[in-house]
This record gives C-alpha cells, sequence and structure tokens, in this order.
C-alpha cells in the first residue's frame, strides 16, 4: 500500500480482508478515521467483530481536553444489552465519511447482528493482574470467533484416516451421516 493516501489504503486493506476486528471507545465513534474504517465494512458487509475498550489505564492530564477524550472507554452497554449498538448510534455526531453527500447518517444498527466482546472490567478499580487477565481472555475470545467463521463444514474432513496418513485435503466427499465424528480434523 506504499505511495497511497491513507483513506485510500485504509479502504483496500478493509475491502480485502475477511474480518473487521473494532475497538470500540467513546472516541472510536467520533473519530474520522475509525468512522471511515466501519463505514466501509458496512458498505463491504464484512464479518465485524465488536470489541468494547475500558478506560484507558492512567488519567491523562486535564489540560488537555483532547487528551481527557482519548481516555474514554465504551460508556454503553455490554453484550447482555441487545440494544448496545445504540450507545453508538445515540452518541456518534457525526455523518457517514464515506457519504457523497455528507449527509446519511452510519448505519450503526448493523452492529446489532455481532455480539460484542466486553473487555471492560466490572471492578472499578481493577489490579494489573485483572487486566492483562481481561486482555487474555478476550485475545482468546476474538480467536475463536475467528477460527469459527473459518469452521464450516466445507473446511473439515469427518472421514477417519489410518493412523500415519496425512491430514492433507482428500478428494474424497465429506461424511453426510448426520452424526458428528468425535475429533474432526481441520483440512
Amino acid at each position: 500500500l506504499a505511495g497511497m493516501d491513507e483513506k485510500t489504503a485504509m479502504r483496500q486493506a478493509v475491502d480485502k480482508c475477511k474480518i473487521v476486528i473494532c475497538f470500540l471507545s467513546d472516541c472510536y465513534i467520533e473519530s474520522a478515521n475509525c468512522l471511515r474504517e466501519i463505514s466501509q465494512a458496512f458498505r463491504t458487509e464484512k464479518l465485524i467483530i465488536p470489541v468494547l475498550l475500558r478506560e484507558g489505564a492512567e488519567k491523562p492530564e486535564p489540560s488537555n481536553p483532547k487528551n481527557l477524550q482519548l481516555w474514554r472507554g465504551w460508556t454503553g452497554p455490554g453484550p447482555e444489552d441487545p440494544g448496545w449498538w445504540i450507545h453508538a448510534q445515540r452518541n456518534c455526531s457525526q455523518k457517514d465519511p464515506l457519504c457523497e453527500s455528507g449527509t446519511s447518517d452510519l448505519p450503526w444498527s448493523r452492529l446489532a447482528q455481532f455480539t460484542p466482546i466486553d473487555m471492560r472490567p466490572t471492578d472499578p478499580n481493577p489490579s494489573k493482574q485483572l487486566i492483562q487477565q481481561l486482555k487474555a481472555e478476550t485475545e482468546a475470545k476474538i480467536v475463536t470467533k475467528i477460527l469459527s467463521r473459518f469452521h464450516r463444514p466445507h473446511h473439515i474432513d469427518h472421514t477417519p484416516k489410518p493412523s500415519g496418513e496425512s491430514l492433507a485435503p482428500s478428494a474424497t466427499p465429506l461424511a453426510t451421516s448426520g452424526t458428528p465424528p468425535s475429533s474432526p480434523k481441520m483440512v
């Protein structure tokens, strides 16, 4: 993507990917670059993995309002609320940056089809250990969601292999008995 302007590079990167991971915060929904990213993901109907971010670990100096804004995490509801995404719709003051007329709102309701991963601790004063644990759990959940996207029957060979045989893709059709094997092999 060398030699391209930032907006074109971002659009092409979103176009080429299969999954977009959005680390959502109150600041994300006000960032022009972030809004271009999610707007392109909406337009190209990408699978979106929303991750709700906690507030920053350290409060910035209040003398710089921009730093204070960057510190804000997601202050809306979590995945337990089916309308979690409405927080973005209500709090985003900008229009869709990819709309030619500049008059359309972003279609935040498209996020309703995705269950967010909540990275926010329930403890208002989390320990460093709890923050590290949340990060590790979040990473595992993201990986699980990504793998589940590609874990489809046409990607799995359900036929038993004799010991020592390669797990390379087989030209034989997949088993369709309706009974899943005890340990499918990824191919």
